[in-house]
């Protein structure tokens, strides 16, 4: 069976980053709130719908996805308010989405595909997002493992203004 008739047959989306992702979702967000990522088309399309707001909140409603969002009745205060379909990135993790968020940046720079990872050097398995060791939930910190080591980009949330 093909790649794309699998993902057809269930009922699954390849992200055409082509099209509006959180990525550009977040990194328009951020440019507004103090940091510089290079502005895009797809930005531009964010900001049309966030543009003269003083104040902004952002709400991630894990696995609520717009199949989800179109099943809800008319009277639904999601289905009446919804504004625009983005995509998520792939893998469609959360362990892989949350860091895209936090870092601004897609799955092949910041690294993380998903909640389960291993440190080759110490031969461990850990949570990135948790930064704990699997089996024992010990801080990855206590294995003399620094963030540094795991995370290859930093969070944009801190710098923001």
């Amino acid at each position: 069976m093909e790649f794309k008739q699998f993902l057809n047959d269930n009922n699954l989306i390849m992200t055409d980053y082509k099209k509006c992702t959180i990525v550009d979702l977040v990194r328009t967000i951020y440019n507004k709130c103090g940091s510089s990522f290079k502005f895009n088309d797809k930005m531009k399309e964010v900001e049309k719908y966030i543009k003269g707001k003083k104040h902004i909140l952002f709400i991630l409603s894990d696995g609520m996805g717009s199949n989800i969002i179109d099943k809800l009745s008319k009277e639904s205060i999601l289905k009446k308010n919804k504004i625009k379909d983005i995509q998520t990135v792939n893998p469609s993790t959360t362990g892989c989405a949350i860091p895209s968020i936090l870092t601004g940046e897609y799955p092949e720079k910041h690294g993380m595909l998903g909640w389960l990872s291993y440190y080759r050097p110490k031969s461990i398995e850990y949570f990135p997002v948790l930064f704990q060791e699997r089996r024992t939930g010990k801080n990855l910190a206590s294995f003399s493992i620094n963030s540094k080591d795991i995370y290859k980009v930093d969070s944009v949330i801190n710098s923001l203004k």
